[in-house]
């Protein structure tokens, strides 16, 4: 058993060493990808990591001592000081921003990316405390689309991963302001969907940094709108958000066929597709609680949907068809998984019990999005998922009434696995994982 390597460095040095192994690079490729590999020092990694330390310590110093001051300062005075922290802020790092372009050191852009996202929060605090000052009506509403027309304003021109990180998180506030308690959600106004535009736009073409999480966050707002049903008591409609999620990827699978699409659009197209099954996981969960008795989630099947569901597998399919490709295994596993709650959102049937009808439609479902994960290499969701599913079936053996009947449906899905196991000798020729 060969060890975990702890470090990004490490792994690409095994990879380096495995595909001269197999032959797929020879040695003279392997010392250079090498010398490559160990040519950047570690010493970047640090100064990031401490530059990082200095500004939390001096920062919460700063923080401390106005604070200490601040019933005594004048209005003006308050007014000031928090104007000069933002520009002093914003102009390091538009400096640091500058300087990396000029120089393309990467110390350079994680620095300009943590100080481009703390002049956004800056600035969020400089408005909040400018409201208390002035004693303005409290709109929590009003001010994180506020805070996310900052964001997104310093994510395009800083090119920040981080802003934008921000601008998201206040987009969701946006949409759903009383996070204290389940009420009914909001529109998201003009502005709004603008910054969720111009976000999605700026991450899909690569102009800023983003990873799976920052498509999540994004699509948070959307799911909002369209998942959240009824006004005086509001419900999540887990066959919407599954429905959502399974278009995106969808959506993400057909604009594949774009001719002559960047390899860094691609890359960003799986990276929301990934985003988009988090969601459908999260679709999932929110059914498996409606299944627990949690009366504000919901999922009811209908013809439309089931349609619309079609409609998307088709659009799966489409790609693969097209260019004579194996079928997109993963993706097709994760359509199953999505017709759970469209097909099955009805009370369990009696010869099940409740228990059995956890574990058909709400583990094995979650477990169907584990295994997709896995087959398309996506470790933090494959991750989610199991644990999402380790976490169902111990409270499933802790609230089941009839222990032995639980332990015959489990036993049935896992003589399927196996089946499953056995069957896939013959996959490989006929499918492939679902981004290349």
């Amino acid at each position: 058993m060969t060890d975990m390597p702890f470090s990004y460095r490490e792994r690409v040095l095994r990879d380096i060493r495995s595909w001269a192994a197999r032959g797929l690079i020879d040695l003279a490729q392997q010392r250079r990808l090498e010398e490559e590999v160990r040519r950047g020092s570690d010493l970047g990694g640090l100064q990031v990591a401490l530059g990082i330390a200095a500004a939390l310590l001096v920062g919460t110093a700063a923080l401390a001592f106005v604070a200490s001051n601040w019933a005594a300062m004048p209005p003006f005075a308050r007014l000031l000081l928090l104007i000069a922290a933002d520009a002093l802020v914003v102009g390091l790092a538009g400096l640091a921003a500058f300087r990396q372009r000029a120089s393309g050191d990467p110390t350079l852009r994680h620095i300009a990316d943590a100080l481009a996202a703390l002049s956004v929060a800056v600035s969020a605090a400089a408005l909040a405390l400018m409201g208390q000052t002035f004693h303005l009506p409290a709109d929590l509403s009003g001010f994180a689309l506020t805070v996310a027309v900052v964001g997104t304003v310093t994510a395009l021109v800083a090119r920040s991963g981080g802003a934008a990180g921000i601008a998201a998180a206040a987009l969701v506030v946006t949409a759903w302001p009383d996070l204290d308690e389940f009420g009914p959600a909001r529109a998201v106004s003009w502005p709004g969907w603008a910054c969720l535009g111009l976000l999605a736009a700026g991450q899909l073409s690569g102009w800023i940094p983003a990873r799976s999480a920052g498509f999540l966050v994004l699509l948070i707002p959307v799911a909002t709108e369209i998942a959240v049903v009824g006004d005086g008591e509001p419900r999540v409609d887990a066959g919407r958000l599954v429905l959502l999620a399974f278009g995106v990827i969808a959506l993400a699978q057909v604009l594949r066929l774009v001719p002559a699409l960047p390899d860094r659009v691609a890359s960003r197209l799986s990276r929301l597709a990934g985003a988009a099954a988090g969601l459908l996981l999260i679709g999932l969960l929110i059914r498996a609680a409606g299944v627990t008795g949690w009366p504000s989630a919901t999922a009811t099947p209908s013809a439309p949907r089931l349609l619309l569901m079609a409609v998307w597998i088709g659009l799966v399919l489409l790609p693969p068809r097209l260019r004579g490709e194996p079928l997109p295994v993963g993706l097709l596993i994760l359509a199953a998984a999505a017709l759970v709650p469209l097909c099955l959102g009805g009370p369990a049937p009696p010869i099940l019990g409740e228990a059995g009808w956890a574990v058909w439609t709400v583990l094995l479902p979650i477990l169907a999005v584990a295994v997709a994960a896995r087959l398309d290499h996506r470790r933090t969701l494959y991750a989610g998922s199991l644990a999402a599913c380790l976490v169902i079936a111990l409270a499933l053996m802790m609230l089941a009434d009839n222990l032995i009947g639980v332990s015959l449906h489990l036993l049935v899905a896992g003589a399927l696995a196996a089946l499953a196991v056995a069957a896939i000798r013959r996959l490989p020729r006929h499918a492939a994982p679902s981004w290349p």
